[in-house]
């Protein structure tokens, strides 16, 4: 199901890989798991589409051999890696939304 941005999926865990962390959560193997996201994904696209391709450019400068124009990467001690990580901050706190997951 989705709704704008939000959505909701069903899915039967045929296992359990961390004993540990299925019992503190209450889950057992073959339990139906709700998975539900409410965010916005408006700001973190918008961050990523525009530091996408100055990245692309900027990575074989350092070095960085990239297999797809799709993954880019700068480092981070960098000026364009700080500048990414400046923006992309306040992108992450849009994930939160905070009144809304309250609610569900």
């Amino acid at each position: 199901m989705r709704v704008g941005i939000t959505s909701a999926s069903l899915s039967q865990k045929p296992a359990i890989f961390d004993d540990a962390i299925a019992a503190a959560y209450g889950l057992n193997e073959g339990d139906v798991i709700v998975a539900i996201h409410c965010g916005s994904r408006g700001l973190s696209h918008q961050v990523g589409t525009e530091f996408l391709r100055e990245m692309g450019i900027e990575a074989p400068k350092a070095g960085i051999e990239l297999p797809d124009r799709e993954l880019a990467c700068a480092p981070i001690n960098s000026p364009l890696g700080q500048r990414y990580l400046g923006a992309s901050g306040p992108a992450s706190i849009a994930h939160w939304p905070i009144a809304k997951s309250s609610a569900i």
